[in-house]
C-alpha cells in the first residue's frame, strides 16, 4: 500500500496530446482511405446518429473537455463522476446499472457509451507502440516507463518493471482505479491508471467497485505510518513474574511459532485506516504476507548471530567502513543521517515495509538510546537468564 509520487508535468502534457491527437484523427478519417476497410465506422457517422438530448450534451462535453479529463487527478475524477450523476442522470445509471428507459432510449444509451469508447480508446492505447505521427509515439509501454513504478503499489509484493524491445516485452498491468466499464470516459484518465501487478489488479479487485473517498488511492496516500507488521507469538509467556501483553517468547519465534499481524497506529486518522482496511481485504494482503516467513525467519537469525559486539568487531575489518555500513549489509536498508537512522525504499525493494517494521518490532531498527527499551528479543532473559545487546 504504497504512496506514489506525483506524475510529472511533461508526462501529463504527452497524455493531454496524446488524447488531443487521437481524437482529431478519428474525426478527420477520409472516407475514401481504403486502408480502413469497408466495414470500418467513422466517429462523425456514429455522432450523428445521436438524437437522445442528454447524450447528445454528454458527448459534447466530453469532446470539449477531453484534454483535461484525461489527467483528472483522483479527487478530480470523483468530483467529474459525481457531476455526470447529477447532470446526466438516466446516462449515468446506464453505465451503472445497464438499465434505464425504453427500448429506443437503450438503444441510444448503448451507441452512447459504444461512442465513449472510442473517444477515449484504452484498446488502442494499450498497444505496445501507438504511434500517431512519425514524431509521436505514446501508449501504456512509454506511459508505465516514464512512471518508473517497480513495485505494484497495492501489495509491495511484485516487481512490475517495465522492458521493451524487438525482442520482447513486459510491462505492469494497469488497474483502473474507476473500473472502465462502469466509467469509460476515464479509460484513459492518467490518474485513473495505476501500475500494478496481475493478481492485484485481475485476481483480487478486478471490477470492484473503489473510490478515492472509500479505497487508497496509490497517487493520493499510502499506508506507511498508520499500518505495522508485527509478529504474534501462538504461546504467550507463562512466566508467573511476567504480566505484560507484549512479552514475546523467543522461543515460539524462533521454531516459527507466529502469525504475522498487521496492527494500526493508535493516533492514525480513522478515516484513513477504514480505507487501508478496505484495501487489505480486498486484496488478501493480512492472508498473503503470512507466507512470506523464509524472510522473516532470516531476519529473527541474525539477530541471534549479529549481538552488538559482534557489528562493532566487523567494522573493524578493512572490507567495512565502519560499524553503519555493516548495519545497512545486514538489515538491507541504507542509514539515513546516523548509523541508526534507516529510510524505507518502497519503490526498490519487494516487502521492505514487511521487512522494514518487522526488525523495527524486534528492536533491530531504532535510535541507539532507545534500543534496548525496543528490543523485544531482548526479554530472552526469560529463556536464558542472561541479556545481550543486538544489531
Amino acid at each position: 500500500m504504497i504512496k506514489l509520487a506525483d506524475i510529472e508535468p511533461k508526462v501529463i502534457e504527452n497524455h493531454k496530446l496524446y488524447a488531443e491527437l487521437v481524437h482529431e484523427r478519428d474525426l478527420n478519417h477520409r472516407r475514401d482511405d481504403k486502408r480502413l476497410g469497408k466495414d470500418y465506422k467513422f466517429l462523425k457517422d456514429e455522432l450523428e446518429k445521436v438524437e437522445d438530448k442528454e447524450c447528445k450534451k454528454f458527448l459534447q462535453m466530453l469532446q470539449r473537455d477531453i484534454k483535461k479529463i484525461v489527467c483528472l487527478k483522483p479527487i478530480e475524477l470523483d468530483t467529474f463522476n459525481e457531476s455526470v450523476e447529477k447532470d446526466y442522470p438516466n446516462l449515468f445509471r446506464f453505465f451503472q446499472e445497464g438499465t434505464g428507459g425504453d427500448i429506443k432510449k437503450l438503444e441510444q444509451y448503448r451507441l452512447t457509451k459504444t461512442i465513449v469508447k472510442r473517444l477515449f480508446d484504452y484498446d488502442t492505447f494499450i498497444q505496445a507502440s501507438t504511434s500517431i505521427s512519425s514524431t509521436q509515439k505514446w501508449g501504456a509501454y512509454a506511459l508505465v516507463k516514464e512512471l518508473n513504478v517497480n513495485i505494484c503499489p497495492y501489495c509491495q509484493r511484485s516487481f512490475i518493471h517495465t522492458y521493451y524491445s524487438d525482442e520482447g516485452k513486459v510491462r505492469p498491468t494497469l488497474d483502473h482505479f474507476l473500473d472502465k466499464e462502469k466509467h469509460p470516459y476515464f479509460a484513459i484518465s492518467i490518474y485513473n491508471l495505476i501500475p500494478s501487478c496481475y493478481n492485484c489488479n485481475s485476481s483480487f479487485k478486478k471490477s470492484i467497485q473503489f473510490k478515492a473517498s472509500t479505497h487508497l488511492h496509490p497517487y493520493v496516500e499510502g499506508a506507511e505510518g498508520a499500518v505495522f507488521f508485527k509478529l504474534n507469538p501462538k504461546r504467550k509467556c507463562s512466566a508467573i513474574e511476567c504480566m505484560c501483553e507484549e512479552c514475546h517468547r523467543l522461543t515460539d519465534l524462533l521454531v516459527g511459532q507466529y502469525d504475522v499481524v498487521m496492527e494500526f497506529d493508535t493516533g492514525a486518522n480513522s478515516v484513513l485506516v477504514e480505507k487501508i482496511k478496505r484495501n487489505i481485504d480486498v486484496f488478501k494482503l493480512d492472508k498473503l504476507y503470512g507466507y512470506h516467513t523464509y524472510y522473516i525467519d532470516e531476519i529473527l537469525r541474525q539477530s541471534q548471530i549479529y549481538t552488538k559486539e559482534h557489528i562493532k568487531e566487523l567494522g573493524q575489518l578493512d572490507m567495512f567502513n565502519g560499524d553503519p555500513e555493516v548495519r545497512e549489509i545486514l538489515l538491507g536498508f541504507k542509514s539515513e543521517g546516523t548509523s541508526y537512522q534507516y529510510k524505507l525504499h518502497n519503490n526498490e525493494q519487494v516487502l521492505a515495509k514487511l521487512l522494514f517494521d518487522i526488525r523495527k518490532d524486534l528492536g533491530l531498527i531504532t535510535s541507539e538510546s532507545t534500543f534496548k527499551e525496543r528490543s523485544l528479543l531482548n526479554k530472552r532473559e526469560n529463556i536464558k537468564g542472561e541479556n545481550e545487546d543486538f544489531i
